[in-house]
C-alpha cells in the first residue's frame, strides 16, 4: 500500500543541486555551514536523553557493521570517520570501501585508519560504482546489521544509536534513515514516498528544503530511504541485493520500491537521528552546451530509462538533466517516455549519433512546439473575440439594412396604392370630359336648330 502525507511536504526525487522552486525557504539567507554544524550537533545532543539508559545493553561483540564507500574526496572521508568514533556509542566495527581512488587519497585513508583498531579498509582497483562497492561491502559483513554511509556524511551526536534502537523497536523493520541536512541547513533527505501518477511510481522527497528550525514530520514510517546514512537488516540486503543495472543512481529507489512490494518489512525515518550531508553535484549543469552535457547525462540517462522500462518508477529529473523536452507537461511526458525507451532498445552510441545528427529534433521539441501552440492557442483566441466583435457590427448592420428595407417595401406599397389611386381618379377623369363633351354637343345642337 502506498503511503500518503502532507502534500505540502513533498517533493519529486530531483538532483541535489536543482534549484527547487517550490522550496519554501527558497529566499531564505542561511548561516554559514560552521553555525549549521554546531547548531545541529546541540540539537542532536539534546535528543540524546531521548534514548532510554538500559540501551544499549551490555557490551558484548559488535551487532552493527558500518560501511563507508569513498572515492576521492579524502578529506570529507577521514571527517565522516571520526564523527562517527566521537559521536557513535554502541559498539560497531568500521568497514571503509575505497573505490579506486587516487593514490593519494589512499594513502591517507590508511593513515587515518591505523587509530582505529575497529576499523578496516579495502581498497579496489576498479570503481565498482555506488551499488557495486556497497554490495563489495555487504559480502564481507557479518553481523546482523549495516549501515550504509556515503563518505560525504558526517553523523552528529546519537546519529546512529537513534537509528539501532529504532530497529530495536520494530522487528519488522527492514532499514532506518534519519534527518540529513546540507551544510547551509536545509533539509536534503529525510525519507519519501511512493505516489502513483498515470499508473508509474513516482518517488518524493519528505520535508525537502525545510530549514532545520522549521518542524519537521515526525518519527514514523515511509516508503523509501537513501542509501547514504541508512541501517538495513543484513539478511534482508543479503537476500535482495541491489540491482547491478543501476550502478550509482536510483538504486536505493529501485529496491525500496521492490522490497515493499513483497512485503519482506517496514521502513523508519527517525527524526532524532541528525548528519550533515556535504554533498558535491555531479551532474552537469543545464547550462552547458548540448552537445557537451549530453553524454556526461547519459548514466543518469540510461538508469532513469531503467527504471521507466523494468521497475514502472518514473523519475521526473529527465526534465532537468535534458531541458530541451521543455516543462513536464503531458507533451513533454510522452515525449521524455519515448525518448527512454528509445535510449533503451537502441544504446548510447546510436542515441548519441542520432542526438548529434538532429534526427532526435521531434523528441526535442514538444517544450517549443508547446509554446508555439499556446502562441497560437493566443491568436486564435484574439481573432475569435475581433470574429464576435465584428459579428456583433454584421449583425447590427444587418438589423439597420432590415428595418431600412421594409421602411423601402412600405414606401413601394404606398407608391403603388398612389399610382392606382392616380389611374382611378384619371378613369375618372376620361368619363367625366366624355359626359361634359356630350352634353356640351347636345346643348350646340339645340342652340342651333
Amino acid at each position: 500500500m502506498i503511503a500518503v502525507e502532507d502534500q505540502r511536504r513533498r517533493m519529486p526525487l530531483l538532483p541535489a543541486s536543482t534549484d527547487q522552486k517550490d522550496s519554501p525557504v527558497r529566499n531564505q539567507v542561511f548561516p554559514s555551514s560552521d553555525i549549521v554544524r554546531e547548531e545541529l550537533t546541540a540539537m542532536a545532543r539534546r535528543s540524546l536523553a531521548q534514548l532510554p539508559a538500559s540501551f544499549p545493553g551490555q557490551g558484548g561483540d559488535p551487532d552493527l557493521t558500518i560501511a563507508v564507500l569513498s572515492h576521492n574526496r579524502a578529506e570529507c572521508t577521514i571527517d565522516a570517520i571520526r564523527a562517527l568514533y566521537e559521536h557513535v556509542v554502541i559498539p560497531f566495527q568500521l568497514l571503509v570501501v575505497d573505490n579506486a581512488s587516487d593514490a593519494t587519497t589512499r594513502q591517507a585513508l590508511r593513515a587515518a585508519l591505523t587509530e582505529y583498531d575497529s576499523a578496516k579498509l579495502m581498497l579496489l582497483d576498479e570503481n565498482l560504482g555506488c551499488a557495486g562497492g556497497r554490495m563489495f561491502a555487504l559480502d564481507h559483513v557479518r553481523t546482523r546489521f549495516l549501515m550504509l554511509l556515503d563518505n560525504d556524511v558526517t553523523v552528529l551526536p546519537g546519529a546512529v544509536d537513534h537509528l539501532m534502537f529504532a530497529m530495536s523497536n520494530r522487528p519488522d523493520a527492514v532499514a532506518a534513515t534519519g534527518r540529513l541536512y546540507m551544510p547551509d541547513g536545509r533539509m536534503h533527505l529525510f525519507g519519501g514516498r511512493f505516489s502513483i501518477v498515470d499508473g508509474l511510481v513516482q518517488p518524493e522527497l519528505s520535508d525537502f528544503g525545510l530549514h532545520y528550525g522549521q518542524p519537521t514530520s515526525p518519527s514514523g514510517l515511509c516508503d523509501w530511504v537513501p542509501g547514504g546514512m541508512t541501517i538495513f537488516r543484513t539478511a534482508v540486503l543479503d537476500r535482495h541485493r541491489y540491482d547491478p543495472m543501476l550502478g550509482s543512481y536510483y538504486e536505493d529507489v529501485e529496491w525500496c520500491l521492490r522490497v515493499k512490494r513483497q512485503n519482506e518489512g517496514v521502513f523508519i525515518r527517525c527524526a532524532e537521528s541528525l548528519a550533515i550531508h556535504y554533498h558535491e553535484a555531479k551532474q552537469p549543469s543545464s547550462s552547458l552546451p548540448p552537445r557537451e552535457r549530453f553524454p556526461r547525462v547519459l548514466p543518469y540517462l540510461n538508469a532513469i530509462a531503467h527504471l521507466y522500462r523494468n521497475c514502472g518508477i518514473w523519475i521526473p529529473a529527465v526534465f532537468v538533466f535534458l531541458p530541451e523536452l521543455g516543462p513536464p507537461a503531458p507533451l513533454g511526458v510522452d515525449a521524455a517516455k519515448l525518448m527512454l525507451e528509445l535510449l533503451s532498445a537502441r544504446g548510447d552510441e546510436w542515441f548519441v549519433r542520432a542526438w548529434s545528427a538532429g534526427e532526435l529534433t521531434v523528441l526535442f521539441g514538444p517544450g517549443r512546439s508547446l509554446r508555439l501552440l499556446k502562441e497560437k492557442e493566443a491568436q486564435v483566441v484574439g481573432l475569435t473575440e475581433q470574429l464576435t466583435t465584428h459579428r456583433e457590427k454584421i449583425n447590427t448592420l444587418i438589423g439597420m439594412y432590415a428595418e431600412r428595407q421594409r421602411a423601402v417595401d412600405r414606401l413601394i406599397s404606398v407608391v403603388q396604392d398612389l399610382e392606382k389611386t392616380a389611374n382611378a381618379l384619371g378613369q375618372e377623369n376620361a368619363i367625366l370630359q366624355q359626359s361634359f363633351a356630350s352634353r356640351l354637343l347636345r346643348f350646340l345642337r339645340q342652340l342651333f336648330s
